[in-house]
């Protein structure tokens, strides 16, 4: 029954197209039939409500260091206004340095010296002026000078006879000056001092060495 079968077989196969061997096609009318493929599953999982999302993690505040007060937000301290710059002394314009008080006026009411009496010890040397704001003024030292004039005035030594004082202080300055000079040379603060410091005490110890001289001589010509 095969046998007879099988030569009509192989006449369809022959037509077909389908060699020995080969797998067995189901052809129909239509068109061959795929074989139905195993389709993989490509729904998504639902997703899970809001709910029952776990919430986002939140970033762990700074360690606050031992000793320091807490910060404010960032928020707070932008807009935390800025405190207000401190307002400037007002100088008033013209007015006298420190030390520079008195008007010529105001040195003769305080000495009583006249004018022409200033002005003979300002050419003598022994009276400087400080110039403010075009306006003249005359410092403690000044006012000191003039007072001791005025005293002197009054035994009849008169401005110019007071040049023996100036031309006494301008040398010792210049001893002075042999001493401190090479300490202002270093160029810092410290032997600046010290310069201050050795100026101070050598016009002291001179002005006792002068009145003890002056005492002397005094004696001297007086026979006590």
């Amino acid at each position: 029954m095969f046998d007879e079968v099988r030569p009509k077989y192989a006449l369809h196969a022959a037509a077909l197209g389908i060699r020995d061997g080969a797998s067995v096609v189901v052809v129909s009318r239509a068109g061959p039939v795929p074989a139905p493929a195993a389709v993989a599953s490509t729904r998504r999982a639902p997703a899970a409500p809001d709910d029952c999302r776990a919430p986002a993690a939140t970033p762990p505040a700074p360690a606050e260091e031992p000793g320091r007060a807490p910060q404010p937000p960032a928020a707070s301290r932008a807009s935390a206004p800025a405190p207000a710059a401190p307002a400037a002394a007002t100088v008033a314009p013209g007015g006298p340095e420190a030390g520079s008080s008195l008007t010529l006026a105001e040195l003769c009411e305080e000495s009583g010296l006249t004018a022409s009496d200033v002005a003979a010890l300002e050419t003598f040397g022994l009276i400087e002026t400080v110039s403010v704001a075009g306006a003249t003024y005359y410092d403690d030292d000044a006012v000191t000078v003039a007072k001791l004039a005025a005293e002197l005035g009054r035994y009849g030594i008169e401005p110019r006879h007071l040049r023996v004082y100036r031309n006494a202080v301008d040398r010792e300055v210049g001893l002075v000056e042999q001493v401190v000079m090479p300490l202002l040379r270093q160029r810092n603060p410290a032997a600046r001092q010290r310069a201050v410091d050795a100026a101070a005490e050598l016009t002291r110890l001179g002005e006792g060495l002068r009145a003890s001289l002056l005492r002397r001589e005094l004696r001297r010509q007086l026979g006590t």
